[in-house]
């Protein structure tokens, strides 16, 4: 019986996929034809929320009505998940954008995203499906879907490019031509909704003003992000993260240096669940750790945006997958911590050239020589090959911000008129 259950959902699917995808042309002559566009970005976590730029734009912009729903988080932990959303929620009613809590009515019962808000255009901030079913898009397909990678596109792998959201969204948005041709080459089937207009996260890169994110100290200090992975947990897709190895070296480190530095503590947003499960760690000592970052007075704890953080830093050590291409909006020297294990197999052409231009390291050995002849000596063999690299791939097309390239594209005018 569960088989037949299965088959029928899966035959369902693909019904309702076919016809999304045959109905999709009259719904775009639709869309751009009404006089207020409404669109939400669907959105889990802050410290991932790289649409500012474009929701602004839209703000501002007489054919576009954004706001923002809250997505329950559910591979998060679950004495996390509520945590999240009420934190996420704050977060942007601090911003004071448009946003709505995904509970509503006695009991915390989820909202109806087609009676409640009906939009025509959803943003979903990332691709997977670990949100309730109703929010999911495969409830959804009454609106477009438009998508901005939460990270550059930097991996040609099948986990990361091959889903039905893909397939479903309307346009899906490149940050430069080098990373569409590979998508191309590798994955000629599903590419034909890609739209080279650059990301949003580097309108707020390219900002000419940015707020400093640090903490008061005594004396110039060089400013150094340390940024780990979260994927401590062996078997997974991914297996960047070196933090079981380092975690408590680094803290001794930033504890005793005589050096002048200071040091901020960036983790995956996934990264605390991951440790609260985690058998060697579990949720008081990972609280403790958290906390001890957040108390010194040479350091202290990152855990939402951090374009403002990385601009007004002196330097980055991390082993992270995104962080890899973003941290060179900054032209400034960064380490990437090795565990071993290969993984720029899995990258494209535009992101190992990103990775090359990163100061390699395994312990905290290689991250103090880093720190005094790099960062506190100036010798910084690579600055030159930064430069061009952000030339190359990290300005957005068209000498206009990403954002505008993208309203463009959504409503079929300049560069991107039909």
């Amino acid at each position: 019986m569960k088989k037949i259950d299965n088959l029928l959902r899966s035959c369902k699917r693909r019904c309702s996929n076919y016809l999304y995808l045959h109905t999709l042309n009259n719904k775009v002559r639709s869309i751009r034809q009404k006089e207020t566009i409404r669109v939400l970005f669907a959105v889990a976590e802050s410290a991932t929320w790289k649409n500012d730029s474009l929701y602004r734009a839209m703000l501002s912009h007489p054919r576009f009505a954004p706001s923002i729903l809250i997505l329950p988080d559910e591979q998060k932990e679950k004495s996390l998940l509520k945590e999240g959303v009420d934190s996420c929620f704050d977060f942007f009613r601090r911003k004071g954008y448009t946003c709505i809590y995904p509970y509503e009515g006695e009991g915390n019962r989820l909202i109806n995203i087609r009676k409640t808000l009906n939009p025509d255009i959803i943003f979903y901030q990332k691709p997977y499906t670990y949100y309730p079913e109703n929010f999911l898009y495969r409830k959804n397909m009454n609106a477009l879907f438009c998508y901005t990678n939460y990270a550059f596109h930097s991996l040609l792998a099948d986990w990361a490019n091959k889903n039905d959201f893909f397939q479903l969204v309307w346009q899906n948005y490149y940050e430069n031509e080098s990373a569409s041709t590979d998508l191309k080459n590798e994955y000629p089937a599903i590419t034909s909704n890609i739209v080279v207009t650059g990301l949003p996260i580097t309108d707020l890169f390219l900002k000419k003003e940015h707020e400093n994110r640090w903490k008061e100290t005594e004396g110039k200090q060089k400013r150094i992000i340390w940024a780990p992975h979260f994927s401590i947990s062996d078997g997974g897709c991914l297996s960047y993260s070196t933090f079981l190895s380092i975690a408590e070296e680094m803290l001794d480190f930033i504890k005793a240096t005589p050096l002048p530095v200071q040091m901020a503590f960036k983790p995956h947003p996934l990264l605390k669940s991951q440790l609260y499960d985690h058998p060697s760690w579990g949720k008081g000592k990972t609280d403790d750790y958290y906390s001890e970052w957040a108390n010194l007075p040479n350091a202290q704890l990152e855990t939402g945006e951090y374009v403002d953080l990385f601009m007004t830093s002196d330097a980055m050590i991390h082993d992270s997958g995104s962080f890899t291409i973003e941290y060179h909006h900054t032209l400034k020297p960064v380490m990437y911590l090795v565990n071993g294990k290969e993984h720029t197999s899995m990258m494209n052409s535009f992101a190992k050239e990103a990775y090359a231009l990163h100061y390699k390291g395994t312990n905290i050995r290689d991250i103090r020589h880093f720190i005094e002849n790099v960062v506190l000596g100036s010798s910084d063999s690579l600055l030159k090959e930064r430069k061009s690299f952000f030339e190359s791939y990290l300005v957005p097309p068209n000498r206009q911000p990403a954002a505008e390239n993208i309203i463009q594209a959504i409503l079929g005018t300049g560069r991107y008129a039909l």
